[in-house]
């Protein structure tokens, strides 16, 4: 059920107000229906035209396609990452040394552990929450309430994480590559295999974990099995975040604008590039649509995850989103310029 910000519910209790002024005035006179619903013709132009600007206002304000964007709600000091489960959304903050919860429902922030400086890549897997540590080389294991359970050394300076096949993949900051742990036994099993660059990005999906190099700009496939690297695939300039969804490898090429679109199976790039505004970064997909934050022009853009065809208008978000995350019922998008996060109910 989509949720209306405080200036919503204004603009609707005012048109609500007016309604009732308005009716009450023609049921005084004893008006015939018609004379009701046509204002018996008569009506100055002041009422009309309040009328309409707070008609257009509302659905401006809900989105003419649907979409409801919720007040930004503060969390920490940017810039933020973002990982969503069943009924929270999970935020680190590097300045803070923060991970706060999110209930999805009231978007409130229920709880806020401090975790250290520095803690950057966080992500949901095996029952747990993970937080990557790169001032101290660790990955953070915490519970459902963000208390830590495990301090798991790799080295070096673990950033970007994804979950898949029982593991924790790790990218490190410094370019020493991926490594992963085992969340049976808290242990790394893969330690530092290519790509050897930075920075780099992880997504999991279609049987694989995938990575991209913004140096570099290419996506390689690293089989979760065997821990192994394929060949570059290159995508664009500057692939700045990566996602797996439709069965299809989608990557934000930062520098050109554009997302691309690789298929696991070809192992290749297929289609053009989707223009998707100046500097996307943040993507995320989920049944039926990619989600992609342009940082440049503080929108969010909407593609169709089969097709890759932009669906309605650019969504306008706060300032400088950077990561967003697709969850069961709504979007989480994190803004870089003060810190909030905004839901987006499609």
């Amino acid at each position: 059920m989509k949720r209306f910000s405080y200036l919503e519910y204004a603009v609707l209790a005012a048109y609500l107000l007016l309604v009732a002024v308005l009716g009450a005035s023609f049921y005084r006179r004893k008006a015939t229906a018609r004379d009701y619903f046509l204002g018996g013709r008569s009506m100055s132009w002041l009422p009309v035209g309040i009328s309409i600007v707070a008609v257009l206002a509302l659905t401006g304000l809900v989105g003419g396609d649907g979409v409801s964007v919720s007040d930004p709600v503060a969390v920490g000091s940017p810039p933020l990452r973002l990982a969503v489960g069943p009924h929270s959304v999970w935020v680190t903050s590097a300045r803070d040394g923060t991970l706060s919860k999110v209930d999805s429902s009231s978007r409130e922030v229920v709880a806020k552990r401090r975790l250290g400086k520095g803690v950057s890549g966080v992500a949901i897997g095996a029952g747990s929450v993970w937080v990557t540590s790169p001032r101290t080389g660790e990955v953070l294991r915490t519970d459902s309430s963000g208390r830590i359970v495990a301090r798991i050394a790799i080295g070096g300076r673990p950033g970007a994480v994804t979950f898949a096949g029982g593991r924790l993949w790790v990218a490190d900051e410094d370019g020493r590559g991926v490594s992963a742990i085992d969340a049976a036994t808290n242990r790394p099993v893969v330690r530092w295999i290519a790509p050897h660059v930075a920075p780099l990005r992880l997504a999991a999906g279609a049987g694989a974990v995938w990575v991209s190099s913004a140096s570099a700009g290419v996506v390689r496939r690293i089989d979760p099995a065997s821990a192994t690297t394929g060949p570059p695939i290159r995508v664009g300039r500057g692939p700045a975040g990566i996602t797996v969804g439709g069965g299809t490898v989608w990557v934000a090429n930062s520098r050109s604008g554009t997302v691309t679109r690789v298929d696991p199976s070809l192992r290749a790039v297929v289609g053009a590039p989707i223009p998707v505004g100046a500097h996307p970064g943040g993507i995320d997909a989920g049944t039926t649509t990619v989600w992609v934050a342009s940082t440049a022009e503080a929108t969010v853009t909407r593609l169709d995850v089969h097709s890759g065809e932009p669906i309605g208008d650019p969504i306008g978000v706060p300032l400088d989103p950077g990561a967003i995350a697709v969850g069961p019922e709504a979007v989480w998008v994190a803004s870089n310029h003060n810190g909030t996060l905004t839901r987006i109910e499609p």
